[in-house]
């Protein structure tokens, strides 16, 4: 069934590949008239849209109706992209004014047509819309002049509050290094647009508030995870305990804040990584660790209860593990695991597991891992088997020590 979604497509797909190539162009139009050819796209167009609105009633199981929809989303993703490069294209056929106005118009109907096939998907079987394809090249170049727009807007908005200069470059950062993105799926381009939103409502009120702890509520609310962010409310936090003249009222402070987080509203499926712990949770576990530590430091001076300035370590604090092993041993230590079931991985949930690895542990040589480097690299070369062969002999050693003591 999933073929059928590109023959679905195919007059599209004909249309560009002969009668719409640039340098066919001129012969086209001596064949058939701009507006022929534009009611041709446009006819199609309803076609494709209503046999997508009929599928729906047909008694299709799940799993194929999901790839039959997702079949036309990249198609016309492809098709639409294709459309636009040979609009570029056209500047070098040297055409003469009319022919060229006419080719554009002509390109920019068949743009629309595809578009339109999209938005149905996304708003009528958005279901089904697979969030992480890539926007097509029009529509992202369309979108980031707009976010462009915005930011300057933004930016006067966020200086005329007196916003913290540091929390007003990780935001305008973000949304600059956005909009420079030669891709980006839709997951990330409706996220950027729902930032740039709630922040331009948020600034428009004139009220005497806090304002920059009014916006970081706003981006947790979001699920803002951006590692500069969740430093910068790490610092944030740190600096308003240290603050508090007692060790008592520190960890009351601390304490305070568990509380609050804990009453914040979330967005519910909104992130700026999906993969990465919630910003809530995450400022949750820096929070326990920070009072454990506390709790570490008055255990060794128990008479003084000392105050503590924790504003340097909130900077520089990483919940990754540090593992005195290559990214090439870790993945033959996690697939020797797993074949003796001391990780029991339920089938289909191995990439969870590899996600789990890099999401906590950096390895010699590497502060990030890419998961999928992870899991292909569980075929172990000839060295690191030796490595781990030379790794149990210790092992070995070490237990029979134990049972000596």
């Amino acid at each position: 069934m999933p073929n059928q979604a590109k023959l679905e497509l195919e007059s599209f797909g004909n249309l560009l590949s002969t009668d719409l190539q640039p340098f066919n162009i001129c012969t086209t139009f001596q064949r058939k008239t701009i507006d022929h050819l534009k009611q041709e796209i446009s006819i199609e167009m309803r076609r494709v849209i209503n046999e997508l609105k009929n599928v729906t009633c047909r008694n299709y199981e799940e799993y194929h109706l999901e790839r039959y929809i997702q079949t036309h989303q990249r198609e016309a993703i492809k098709l639409m992209n294709v459309t636009s490069m040979y609009k570029e294209e056209l500047d070098q056929e040297h055409l003469e004014q009319y022919f060229y106005e006419q080719a554009s118009s002509l390109y920019i109907a068949m743009i629309f047509a595809l578009g339109s096939i999209l938005d149905h998907i996304e708003k009528e079987q958005w279901k089904y819309f697979d969030l992480g394809l890539s926007v097509p090249d029009s529509d992202r170049i369309g979108s980031a002049r707009l976010l462009n727009d915005n930011l300057n807007v933004l930016k006067a908005k966020l200086k005329s509050k007196a916003i913290d200069p540091i929390l007003q470059q990780i935001i305008l950062d973000y949304i600059t290094t956005h909009c420079a993105r030669e891709s980006c799926s839709y997951q990330q381009l409706i996220y950027a647009k729902l930032i740039m939103d709630n922040l331009l409502l948020l600034l428009s009120v004139n009220r005497d508030i806090d304002w920059n702890k009014k916006i970081m509520v706003v981006l947790i609310y979001l699920n803002f995870n951006k590692v500069s962010f969740f430093t910068y409310c790490k610092r944030y936090v740190a600096i308003s305990v240290a603050s508090e003249l007692t060790f008592v009222a520190q960890t009351g402070k601390f304490s305070w804040y568990i509380k609050e987080i804990k009453k914040m509203h979330l967005k519910p499926n909104v992130a700026y990584k999906h993969r990465r712990p919630p910003l809530s949770e995450s400022l949750l576990t820096y929070i326990d660790l920070e009072l454990l530590h506390m709790l570490e430091v008055q255990i060794q001076v128990p008479e003084k209860q000392p105050v503590m300035d924790l504003t340097e370590r909130a900077e520089k604090l990483d919940f990754k593990l540090a593992l005195n092993m290559t990214v090439d041993q870790l993945a033959l230590f996690v697939e020797l695991f797993m074949r003796l079931k001391i990780f029991p991985i339920e089938k289909g949930k191995t990439m969870t597991t590899m996600n789990f690895f890099t999401q906590h542990v950096t390895t010699i040589g590497t502060d990030q891992i890419s998961a999928l480097s992870l899991n292909k690299r569980r075929k172990p070369n000839g060295r690191t088997i030796e490595w781990m062969k030379e790794t149990l002999k210790v092992m070995r050693k070490v237990l029979d020590d134990m049972d000596i003591e």
